[in-house]
């Protein structure tokens, strides 16, 4: 009996696990098309590409739960991730406020202290230390497609505001306009991110 329940309780968590593995997931390929709105400007010109109210409350609701679930951003008021109160839905413009806030509150962190790493001589990385290095760097990123490995240059133009692993980059072969945000810092341990101008 005894046996049976550990197991179910052990059954549930990846149960759990994977919910929220595929819940990212879900948001990172929204985010992927739409991007990551991270200016006052860029929510105003994103919900413009929108022409229902009930797409655009669509489009806010994946920005700030991309900015909940995946980049675990923390707010001064954890209502800001909330769609309702008293179980009335908010408005767009109430989301709109909210994402707003969010974005805000993103550029008046003090960020922490990089985790620690290390590179396969043993050393420590300055990359891994200072993220912030990659920023303004020309870089192959490389990506398994159709189990070959392929690599698409590009520069990474910044940092995502209050993170420390997320960057904004821009391929070449897509222009300068064409905005994509991946978490480099992890691409770069696993040996995915080569920097060309180190």
């Amino acid at each position: 009996m005894l046996h049976r329940t550990l197991k179910e309780k052990q059954d549930e968590i990846e149960r759990k696990k994977l919910r929220a593995q595929q819940q990212k997931e879900k948001l990172v390929n929204a985010i992927s098309v739409d991007g990551l709105w991270q200016t006052d400007n860029a929510v105003e010109a994103g919900l413009l590409c929108y022409p229902s109210v009930s797409r655009k409350i669509v489009a806010l609701k994946q920005q700030i739960n991309f900015r909940k679930f995946v980049l675990v951003q923390e707010a001064s008021d954890k209502a800001l991730f909330s769609f309702s109160k008293d179980k009335k839905q908010h408005s767009l413009e109430q989301l709109k406020q909210n994402l707003v806030r969010l974005i805000s509150e993103t550029q008046d962190v003090t960020e922490s202290p990089a985790k620690r790493g290390r590179n396969q001589g043993g050393e420590e990385d300055p990359v891994i230390q200072n993220p912030e290095l990659l920023v303004g760097k020309r870089v192959v990123h490389y990506f398994e497609e159709d189990g070959t490995r392929q690599g698409y240059n590009g520069l990474v133009t910044g940092l995502v505001p209050g993170t420390r692993t997320w960057f904004n980059i821009s391929y070449d072969a897509e222009g300068e306009n064409e905005i994509h945000t991946f978490e480099l810092l992890d691409d770069y341990r696993e040996g995915d991110l080569e920097i060309l101008d180190a």
